[in-house]
């Protein structure tokens, strides 16, 4: 049995086990065809007989079918004309006779015939050449191959037959012919003798060699520790294997397979194949190198029957070893069906393998491809809001801005309603856009919170008084209660008074009667950390409720509780869905309690970190008595005035301690005890700071400071600071700050100044970093203003340098970009702060109390009296110098573009745009330099990433390099 290498096509399996699977299935199926095929295998495949062997489909054919026949076979076609020059005809004709001598004793190539002459392959190739060439030949036999090189030496012959190993045709002799004939090597045994697959495997058999035979030097290259055994001819080398004096013997297949049929039946066998094979072919004395040429010429153009014809003539014998054909395949046959259906089944399972591999890959391609659009839709998305946000917020912050200053100044009643009005409404809008806007930040993962101390008394009181007019239209009760002992916090207030707001918001908008109740207190039930502060905010109404069923999806995005209610209230449906997102982000929640037709309750936990103490009193409060139609709002403020370190119950009625004050919580009409040293009202209205009335003190009901000095008032009760109202504005004009205004907008520099005066500041104006540089290292400066994006030397270059410079004033940037990081980058470039457009005055005012902690209360009060100090009508200048800027920056985008500077385009259709968006009649203008700054800063961006992807690729090619 001749061991069969299986074909390993690994490449195009995916798993191990089955490509080994399948490496000994295939091997299998050779073995299972080996037994298959006939036994007795043409020499030449194709052929109706001659001598028969298998050997592996790797290996070359035993014999080439496609041979031609020489002519000396009968029957044969007439022979070919070799196509010859005259010089050649001429040399041909010139040979004298050539002698010729071949081998007796290696048949079938060459061997005496039963006439004694020799015969055989290449005597057939001889006649053949002679024929076309011309050539005049002496054929002569010799027995041994020694005798044909010593004759051959003394040139007493012209031509003779050569022998070789394939692996040394490439020597190129230029005596030696192309070759004949090629054929296999294989290896000879006796009967009993065991399969062998290759020379590899001769290791520890006796191999017979025949003298002066390269098959030793063969031998040995494949196996060095064979046992190599000297014969004196082939023959001599057969007779030592079958006499067991030897194992094994090597030649090539059509020699020893006649041999074999001829004398050895029953006594030696082909046992394995090789992957060598044998050249046959002619050689000629030194001086007939011209011939070899010719001759090569002529076996090339001899027709294939013709060669075929040759081999079905001396390769007539057949070898026929084990069993018949027909047995192999009768004993085969269940194995075989076996085979089959093992077959069968793994190919059905590779292809159900394969179609399951192929179908999650395409699922998981298609499922990339989904998630890289979606990625690409959200980023396009968030870049899309961004931009739209500094669209929106550029236009809103001139509107608010102006609004606010406008309502400053001396206006009738009904021009104040008016005002009102649009303020509310543009309140509204900007809220709206903010909900939008964090959302998509949320969706893209790119909404982050800031870190600041704040005072939560006084930012859920602001809220409530930024929603009493509110309540007050729509004869509301809005009380406000915060538990007065609260430290400081440490967290992000804009989000803490957005979520309010929110849900502030909502209340109002679906209770019609009745009242709504802010609460903020600890929460009872959290542990108790020294550095944290568990926070619970409660906004109570008695409006229209919520059905329990609709609960679930009010915290959904664009849901709300139902169609109807979006129908008659309106509004976008992420509010809440937004104050659960806040809440998570501050280690919270949110949940809500709700009853249709009762009201509704919304809860807000909140985990922050602890700040400063609450500062004292400003004096030691008197006794209290508290009167409220609501008995929850009566115990609020008490609880409240014992907080703060006071003393209060219910009133009862008239006072029995002539020092205790009244305090009427709510704006209760009727008589009023007697007896008291002292009333106090509370009005959702009212003034922060106690004004005198005909029937008592009346203060704003959300203002814990502001009541608690009307207490101390009200009993006569002298106060740290005893300047009054008025006072203390006039103070807050001469606290002898001085703060530095930076912005490259004439128009933005100037509703900058007009908000730092209202606030009492004194202001020194520059256009541009570097000025703002050049007057910090001459001047004395309380804090810097600075807009963030401006061309030369930014905001963020001005913080750097002032670093560098080693001052440490205050730095408050000013932006009304929303992308992500922005407040981050403001820090990492020395600001202590930022403000985001557009900027009230509130806001502004809380940053430089953040900045300027010494000054919080007289900023404080600057806030809350600005409005009444009496303001002068808005100048015309600011119009015709807003006219004369752009007019400017027109000119300069004209030369940029002409000089093709792209940054320069963009950076000023940015300024114009920045300072027209909100005024209504240039509308067009800045469509145009919205349009013009999207062209000038995509090309410019996209140079810019040209450049860095090039910086990119040289930088890893230095690296390799290097």
């Amino acid at each position: 049995m001749v061991a069969i290498p299986g074909r390993q096509e690994e490449g195009m399996w995916h798993s191990c086990p089955t490509r080994i699977a399948r490496r000994y299935v295939a091997s299998f199926t050779l073995m299972l065809a080996a037994l298959l095929l006939p036994v007795a295998v043409p020499a030449a495949a194709g052929e109706a007989s001659g001598p028969r062997a298998y050997f592996p489909a790797a290996q070359p054919r035993v014999l080439d079918g496609s041979s031609p026949q020489p002519s000396a076979v009968a029957g044969t076609p007439a022979q070919p004309v070799v196509p010859l020059s005259e010089d050649e005809r001429r040399y041909l004709a010139s040979l004298p006779r050539l002698r010729v001598q071949l081998l007796t004793q290696w048949a079938p190539f060459s061997y005496e015939g039963e006439d004694g002459q020799p015969t055989g392959m290449l005597s057939a190739y001889l006649a053949y050449l002679s024929e076309t060439l011309g050539l005049r030949l002496d054929v002569s036999s010799v027995a041994e191959p020694a005798e044909s090189g010593r004759l051959r030496a003394a040139g007493e012959i012209d031509l003779n037959q050569y022998v070789e190993p394939a692996e040394m045709a490439d020597r190129h002799l230029p005596t030696r012919t192309r070759p004949v004939e090629s054929y296999p090597l294989v290896i000879v045994g006796r009967t009993d003798s065991p399969a062998i697959g290759d020379l590899s495997e001769l290791a520890g058999f006796r191999v017979a060699v025949a003298a002066k035979s390269v098959m030793a030097d063969l031998v040995r290259a494949a196996v060095p520790s064979a046992s190599i055994v000297s014969a004196a001819s082939p023959e001599a080398a057969l007779e030592m294997v079958r006499d067991n004096k030897a194992d094994l013997y090597i030649g090539n297949l059509a020699t020893l397979d006649r041999a074999i049929q001829s004398r050895y039946v029953g006594q030696l066998k082909v046992v394995g194949a090789t992957k060598e094979r044998q050249l046959i072919g002619f050689d000629v004395r030194p001086g007939l190198e011209p011939l070899v040429p010719l001759i090569d010429r002529a076996i090339e153009a001899m027709p294939p029957e013709q060669r075929l014809a040759v081999r079905n003539r001396y390769l007539t014998t057949t070898y026929q070893f084990g069993l018949s054909g027909s047995e192999v395949r009768r004993r085969a046959a269940p194995y075989v069906a076996l085979v089959i259906t093992a077959l069968a089944l793994l190919a059905l399972g590779y292809w159900r393998q394969r179609r399951q591999v192929a179908i999650r890959l395409q699922a998981e391609r298609e499922l990339q491809r989904a998630q890289r659009l979606a990625e690409e839709a959200s980023a396009t998305k968030s870049i899309f809001l961004a931009g739209m946000s500094h669209e929106m917020r550029t236009p809103l912050y001139g509107m608010l801005g102006t609004l606010e200053l406008l309502s400053l100044t001396a206006l009738d009643d009904q021009q104040r309603q008016h005002i009102g009005t649009i303020q509310a409404s543009s309140a509204t809008l900007l809220l709206i856009i903010d909900d939008l806007l964090d959302y998509s930040k949320f969706e893209a993962g790119q909404l982050d919170l800031e870190s600041m101390a704040f005072d939560p008394v006084e930012l859920v009181e602001g809220v409530a008084r930024a929603h009493a007019p509110l309540a007050l239209r729509k004869g509301l009760a809005l009380t406000c209660y915060v538990q007065a002992d609260l430290p400081w916090l440490i967290g992000d207030p804009d989000r803490i008074r957005q979520t309010l707001t929110n849900l502030l918001t909502n209340a109002l908008k679906f209770t019609s009667e009745g009242h709504v109740d802010i609460r903020v207190f600890r929460s009872p039930t959290a542990p108790a950390k020294p550095s944290n502060e568990s926070l619970i905010l409660e906004v109570l109404d008695t409006g229209i409720g919520i059905a329990a069923d609709k609960q679930a999806q009010l915290f959904r995005p664009f849901m709300q509780a139902d169609t109807e209610t979006a129908r008659r209230f309106g509004g976008t449906g992420l509010g809440l869905a937004i104050c659960r997102r806040f809440a998570l982000l501050m280690k919270g929640g949110i949940s809500v309690e709700s009853e249709p037709g009762r009201g509704s309750r919304f809860s807000v936990s909140l985990s922050l970190e602890s700040g400063r103490p609450r500062p004292p009193v400003e004096a030691t409060l008197p006794n209290v008595a508290v009167m409220a139609r609501e008995p929850v709002w009566c115990a609020d403020v008490i609880a409240m005035i014992h907080q703060s370190g006071g003393r209060a119950i219910a009133c009862q009625g008239d006072a029995t301690d002539p020092g205790t004050v009244l305090l009427i919580a709510d704006e209760t009409q009727g008589p009023v005890p007697n007896g008291y040293a002292g009333v106090v009202r509370l009005e959702a209205s009212g003034p922060l700071e106690a004004e005198a009335r005909p029937d008592g003190l009346a203060v704003s009901a959300y203002h814990q400071a502001g009541i608690l000095r009307a207490l101390c008032r009200a009993a006569g009760i002298p106060l740290t600071s005893t300047a009054s109202p008025a006072q203390r504005s006039m103070q807050m004009s001469k606290l002898d700050l001085q703060v530095l205004a930076v912005d490259d907008h004439p128009v933005n520099r100037r509703l900058m100044q007009q908000q730092l005066e209202q606030l009492g500041c004194r202001t020194t104006l520059v256009s541009s970093g570097e000025d703002a540089l050049l007057a910090c290292r001459q001047g004395q400066f309380d804090a810097v203003l600075t807009d963030v994006h401006m061309p030369g030397m930014d905001g963020y270059a001005l913080a750097h340098a002032l670093r560098a410079d080693g001052f440490t004033i205050p730095i408050i940037g000013v932006t009304a970009s929303v992308v992500t990081g922005e407040a981050e980058r403001c820090v990492a470039s020395g600001m202590n702060g930022h403000l985001t457009k557009p900027v009230l005055l509130q806001a502004l005012a809380d940053s430089l109390r953040q900045v300027l902690p010494d000054r919080s209360e007289a900023l404080a009060t600057a806030v809350r009296s600005a409005a009444e100090r009496p303001q002068s009508d808005v100048s015309q200048d600011d119009r015709m110098l807003l006219i004369r800027t752009v007019w400017e920056d027109a000119q300069a985008i004209r030369q940029a573009v002409e000089q093709r500077n792209l940054g320069a385009v963009a950076e000023r259709a940015h300024r114009v745009r920045g300072a027209v968006a909100h005024l209504h009649d240039w509308e067009e203008v800045a469509d145009l330099c919205r349009e013009l700054e999207a062209v000038a800063r995509d090309a410019f961006d996209a140079a810019k990433q040209l450049a860095d992807d090039l910086d990119g690729y040289l930088q890893v090619y230095l690296e390799a390099e290097s």
